[in-house]
């Protein structure tokens, strides 16, 4: 399936193009079963045993080998009240002040086995010495503190804390993205129920190749035997062509040349570097601005300004929102109509009846 993976990628462009706005985001994740989630949260204190600064049900020092359980999702859980239920571990500065002894401290997750670690290490006399301590907590909120001898007073702020996270409901799996590119290749005009095998799926895959470089000759341009219809803005870096119609709902830049052996209708201003040849009326919403010749065999309605380096050659009536301006020779076969001026550099030659 590696061959046929590759060959998705190398025409996805391309099919995106054809699904419109319709695409499909494509995530490469990874997807632990453990994952976990920080989220920080203000400062708050959970724990203070100083009677003249008490934060939660204790207010004395903890005692030589005492080990002492501490709430953070429960009740009497001090001035944290931002710890949910479903939080798993919390980060914390843990504070000593005033040991008697040497000692150490001990956090750890309540009903778990004490470890064999310190996690801080208070001497008397000391200023108040401070620790960053993550420590797990169990299914009631709760870690414990052991004291190893003395009387030690003990302060804990919690700055955040850890959630179970499985990240799978953000990103898609391989087999919804081989779904979704199924799906995706059915929506296709004229395509029928993309199949499983590998052999159908090159079969399928070349189709769209081929089907793909039919709209593109070899020097590049753009050639549509049909009819295009675009709903947002077109930009061609040469020629376009198309057999039948083009209804575009936004812009149209082409920097070669436009032809269109239908009608052209354009939403938004029509830019053409080359000349412009177009077998049926146009219609244009907005500005209209053409490098080369400009011909119509039908009638032409624009917006608002129509500016022509070269000829402009129209069948029938013309109308303009706004004012036309033509570097060279004007020829009309019906009525022309401009709201604003009409300034042109060569002959003005009027075929109307």
């Amino acid at each position: 399936m590696s061959i046929i993976r590759t060959r998705w990628a190398a025409i996805g462009a391309a099919v995106a193009v054809m699904l419109g706005s319709g695409g499909i985001g494509i995530v490469s994740a990874t997807q632990p079963d453990a994952a976990v989630a920080f989220v920080p949260i203000a400062p708050c204190r959970v724990l203070d045993t100083r009677a003249e600064f008490n934060v939660g049900p204790r207010s004395s020092p903890l005692g030589p080998g005492e080990t002492y359980t501490v709430n953070t999702t429960s009740s009497d859980t001090g001035n944290c009240t931002d710890i949910p239920a479903t939080a798993t571990s919390v980060s914390m500065n843990i504070t000593a002040l005033d040991a008697t002894l040497p000692t150490f401290l001990t956090v750890w997750s309540t009903g778990a086995a004490q470890p064999a670690v310190s996690s801080l290490n208070p001497v008397p006399g000391s200023p108040p010495t401070p620790n960053a301590v993550t420590t797990s907590i169990n299914v009631n909120g709760q870690f414990d503190i052991f004291n190893l001898q003395g009387n030690v007073h003990v302060i804990a702020d919690v700055n955040g804390y850890y959630t179970d996270h499985d990240h799978d409901d953000r990103y898609y799996t391989q087999a919804q993205v081989d779904s979704a590119i199924v799906d995706a290749i059915d929506a296709l005009p004229g395509t029928t129920t993309v199949p499983t095998d590998t052999a159908a799926l090159e079969s399928r895959i070349s189709a769209l190749e081929a089907a793909l470089a039919e709209v593109s000759d070899a020097s590049g341009n753009w050639v549509f035997p049909g009819d295009v219809a675009i709903a947002g803005s077109l930009s061609v870096d040469k020629s376009i062509s198309a057999g039948g119609g083009a209804l575009l709902g936004k812009s149209l830049a082409v920097a070669g040349e436009l032809s269109v052996g239908g009608g052209t209708s354009i939403g938004g201003p029509l830019a053409a570097d080359g000349d412009a040849a177009l077998g049926r009326s146009l219609s244009v919403g907005n500005s209209l601005s053409v490098g080369g010749e400009l011909a119509v065999d039908g009638g032409a309605a624009i917006g608002s300004n129509l500016s022509v380096e070269d000829n402009f050659a129209v069948g029938r009536d013309a109308a303009l929102g706004r004012s036309l301006q033509i570097g060279n020779d004007l020829t009309v076969g019906g009525p022309i109509a401009a709201s604003g001026d009409v300034i042109t550099n060569g002959d003005f030659i009027d075929n109307s009846p």
